[in-house]
């Protein structure tokens, strides 16, 4: 069995595309998936299960929300060890950081993203962004709420789809898929 962690897109939003997180556990189980649990309101889901294959675990969550639901959710599944892996690889490491202040957007396909200055980002000053594959860590040392390094300004520039979450909650959510 292998542990994974599914980040779902959008639910609970402003009202929109309501779930409640025990509606979702039960979800998950009927999937067959072992030792479901939810992290917060904003869709993440800590579940094991024997397959391997990531493509098919995603496709057969997303379609059993949408037939549950009758709306779309973009759903996004990692392994443990691929949080493991983003927990390991800040790339801020050459400079002073506070941890409440980072965040993780999570690309749902890997983008090459060669010179991130061409990308016209505007950032205030101290704000700081480095993509690495399917992953953007975002440093906004004056808070996410009032920064224009956001989920939909990388989705627009990118040309791809993203949900994010903040530091402390993707260190929870590993922390609760390894135990």
């Amino acid at each position: 069995m292998k542990n994974y962690i599914c980040l779902l897109r959008g639910i609970n939003v402003s009202g929109q595309k309501k779930i409640l997180m025990d509606d979702l556990r039960k979800l998950f189980e009927s999937l067959d998936f072992s030792d479901v649990k939810t992290y917060v309101q904003s869709g993440n889901v800590l579940f094991r299960s024997k397959s391997n294959d990531i493509i098919k675990l995603t496709d057969t969550i997303q379609k059993k929300i949408e037939t549950e639901y009758n709306f779309f959710v973009p759903v996004l599944v990692k392994t443990a060890d691929d949080f493991k892996e983003i927990i390991d690889q800040v790339p801020f490491n050459d400079k002073e950081i506070d941890p409440k202040f980072l965040h993780v957007l999570f690309l749902f396909q890997k983008v090459i993203v060669e010179e991130p200055e061409n990308l016209n980002i505007p950032m205030s000053e101290g704000e700081d962004f480095k993509v690495i594959d399917d992953i953007i860590y975002v440093y906004c040392p004056n808070g996410y709420g009032r920064s224009k390094l956001n989920t939909n300004v990388f989705e627009r520039k990118l040309k791809a789809h993203a949900t994010g979450r903040n530091w402390n909650t993707v260190n929870q959510l590993y922390k609760l898929a390894m135990s």
